[in-house]
């Protein structure tokens, strides 16, 4: 690959709150937003604790979709990482503290 052309793909993690477990932050977001979890389970979705996992996982889908990109690296390619967080959470636990 010509990488002056370097391709750039993208992956989605969810943030884990400090002292938090994937079941506690899946049964918060489950809570929340069910319909973003519906069918789901802890282990579909990628986590801020494994980003290196996460791009793995996502260079994998697109090398099974696209199958001339064989023998690429994670290295190969600009990423974008979207990470959602539970800023309105984190949010009220900062106000909380600020009023003390």
């Amino acid at each position: 690959m010509d990488m002056t052309q370097r391709r750039g793909l993208s992956v989605v993690v969810h943030e884990l709150l400090r002292g938090e477990s994937r079941d506690e932050a899946f049964a918060r977001i489950a809570a929340d937003y069910p319909q973003n979890v519906a069918g789901k389970t802890v282990d579909d979705l990628n986590w801020s604790d494994d980003l290196a996992g996460a791009m793995e996982k996502a260079l994998a889908e697109h090398i099974a979709a696209h199958p001339e990109d064989a023998g690429l690296t994670v290295k190969d390619f600009g990423w974008m990482v979207h990470e959602i967080t539970a800023w309105r959470r984190q949010w009220a636990e900062l106000q909380t503290w600020s009023a003390h």
